[in-house]
């Protein structure tokens, strides 16, 4: 069960592009543009993107991963990671290169009493790898509930050179049967990070 989800290594991968409407936005589920709200049949979830906000596009996403893989040097035969990972992105959104809402599916093969130990361990290798890249970091961890559901939240912080903190990311994970959800938040400030959780909190999972 040493395995790290291929969008983790994304961390600090920060590329900036925009979505024209010929992308494709989702793999799973469907948008609405006139009322910027996304739904997934296959979890029953539904959020709404705020405004001012660009949805993110598949092939951004994709090439996120690869140049990961590629700065990171990540150990394939240590961390089992897929080069063709069989993750569903489900929707993304951002309002500049650190600020940011990603969510996927992944498939997950183990069972429900192991879901502790599989996000410890992810956190584990996560922190392992940043501190190989000599990046300043420090970390919290958390459990909390998005309506009826719960989730893990990890959160890492990025510091810089005086020890302060500049720019964050939180994944949230929960377990749906034989797949993870896993949402990612980046935020360089506060308000964002306030509004970002908003976002996570106000969405609906269907019972």
């Amino acid at each position: 069960m040493n395995n790290i989800s291929g969008i983790l290594i994304l961390v600090f991968i920060l590329i900036s592009y925009s979505c024209s409407h010929s992308d494709q936005i989702t793999q799973e589920g469907k948008y609405d543009e006139g009322e910027r709200m996304f739904y997934s049949e296959r979890i029953k979830w539904e959020v709404k993107v705020p405004e001012g906000w660009v949805i993110t596009s598949i092939d951004t996403l994709k090439s996120q991963f690869r140049r990961g893989q590629d700065q990171l040097k990540i150990d394939e035969a240590k961390y089992a990671v897929d080069k063709t990972p069989s993750m569903q992105n489900l929707i993304g959104f951002k309002r500049d290169k650190r600020n940011s809402f990603t969510a996927f599916l992944e498939p997950y093969n183990y069972p429900k009493s192991q879901f502790d130990e599989y996000n410890r361990l992810r956190k584990k290798n996560l922190y392992e790898q940043l501190l190989g890249q000599g990046v300043s970091i420090d970390t919290s961890w958390m459990k909390t509930k998005v309506g009826e559901i719960d989730f893990h939240v990890f959160q890492v912080d990025v510091l810089n050179k005086d020890g302060d903190n500049f720019f964050s990311q939180q994944y949230y994970n929960t377990q749906f049967e034989n797949q993870i959800l896993t949402i990612i938040i980046g935020f360089d400030s506060q308000k964002t990070k306030e509004e970002l959780l908003n976002c996570i909190m106000s969405s609906n999972f269907e019972d």
